[in-house]
């Protein structure tokens, strides 16, 4: 291998070419190497050092973007790219060295204004702490907005506003229905047609309260509404024992619970008047025991009856599916239910409980004093002495 072809390799693991030189270079920079030149003493082929670029090696790489400033220091260093290969890097306070990676207790160089106390972060450098009114990272600005400028009325009540400081000046973010410099431009919502009193139309000691794009009517003890217009006649009212008011053409009217009434509901309703247990005995209608409750009453029924009124009453007349118990002799005879019992109203030719015997007598007079009975179904006078016959008639 001859020198030249040697130092051509040699050069190669060192440099790397500059693509396709097109054109002759009469020098390839001070920093790259001719490796053949032409018969005018021009170079035809230029070797660039590692990030040069250019036909000859003319454009130098950016220092700063190759080499840059250590990043552990984060937002406190700035890189300055010097050319010919060279960066300086500027150090925020707080950091020191080539690179600015190293912490330095910057708090000696740098002054906190108005009060402020210096702290020294290793990550993120010295800041000042403020005192309160004042801003900056030096507390070097004045806060405008303390204490705060932008004051407003609502409702009768101060309140604040949003305060944004500035450099020797504030701006206040004023809430809808306010405006000036500090918010305190409040128009009067309570104004209508030249009145300062929009609430009083209808109740006359109403009071109206500006808001913010809105009023507050503040209506007196009988009227009612956002803006007093509707009377109440209920205002000085109370409906007893759980009753509610309500106002019916301008006056009030009370809505009792049940078991109550009168105009207030402070009666206890009577429910057993008239009385609702009603009962039938022997056809003729009757009363029962009735004790009143709270919306509600109690029946207590005779012996035979039942249901809520005692108006349950069993016919103590049937018998084996006939509605007349008292008709197995007499077929005439009527039969009255009465409470457990029953009353049987006998034909003239028939007594008993049932009407089950036959009176043969039942139309038969037994003359001068006899008395007659029924002997087999035939009726029998017996005499007083010194008459005879049939009917003692003689």
């Amino acid at each position: 291998m001859t020198m030249e072809l040697f130092l051509r390799v040699f050069l190669l693991s060192i440099f790397i070419y500059s693509n396709d030189a097109q054109s002759a270079c009469s020098d390839c920079s001070p920093y790259g190497s001719c490796i053949e030149k032409n018969n005018d003493g021009s170079c035809s082929y230029c070797v660039c050092p590692k990030d040069f670029s250019g036909d000859c090696c003319e454009t130098e790489p950016n220092s700063c973007a190759i080499n840059p400033c250590s990043t552990t220091a984060g937002e406190y260093w700035e890189c300055t790219d010097l050319g010919a290969g060279q960066r300086e890097c500027k150090c925020q306070p707080g950091f020191t060295g080539s690179n600015c990676d190293t912490d330095s207790d910057s708090c000696d160089a740098i002054k906190c204004y108005n009060g402020g106390a210096c702290t020294d972060d290793p990550v993120n450098g010295t800041k000042c702490q403020c005192d309160t009114d004042f801003s900056g990272n030096f507390c070097e600005l004045t806060d405008n907005c303390s204490p705060n400028p932008c004051i407003y009325t609502n409702a009768g009540v101060s309140q604040t506003a949003t305060c944004t400081n500035q450099v020797a000046d504030y701006t206040c973010t004023c809430p809808s229905g306010t405006s000036g410099k500090n918010c305190s431009d409040n128009h009067d919502d309570c104004e209508k047609n030249g009145s300062n009193n929009i609430c009083t139309s209808a109740d006359k000691s109403a009071t109206c309260v500006d808001g913010l794009d809105e009023f507050t009517c503040n209506c007196g003890a009988a009227y009612e509404g956002d803006k007093c217009e509707t009377y109440d006649a209920c205002f000085n009212v109370t409906c007893a024992n759980g009753g509610t008011c309500s106002t019916v053409a301008g006056n009030y009217k009370c809505t009792c619970v049940l078991g109550y009434e009168g105009t207030t509901c402070e009666t206890v309703t009577d429910n057993c008047s008239p009385n609702p247990c009603i009962y039938t005995n022997a056809g003729v209608s009757q009363t029962a025991t009735c004790t009143h409750q709270v919306a509600d009453y109690t029946c207590t029924c005779p012996s035979g009856t039942s249901g809520k009124n005692c108006s349950d009453n069993h016919d103590d007349c049937e018998k084996n599916g006939s509605n007349n118990i008292c008709t197995s002799a007499d077929k005439s005879a009527t039969c009255v239910d009465g409470l457990d019992e029953f009353t049987c109203n006998c034909g003239a030719a028939y007594e008993g409980d049932k009407c089950e015997t036959y009176n043969a007598c039942f139309n038969v007079t037994c003359a001068n004093g006899g008395s007659c009975t029924t002997v087999n179904n035939k009726f029998k006078c017996d005499c007083v002495h010194g008459y005879e016959g049939d009917k003692c008639q003689t």
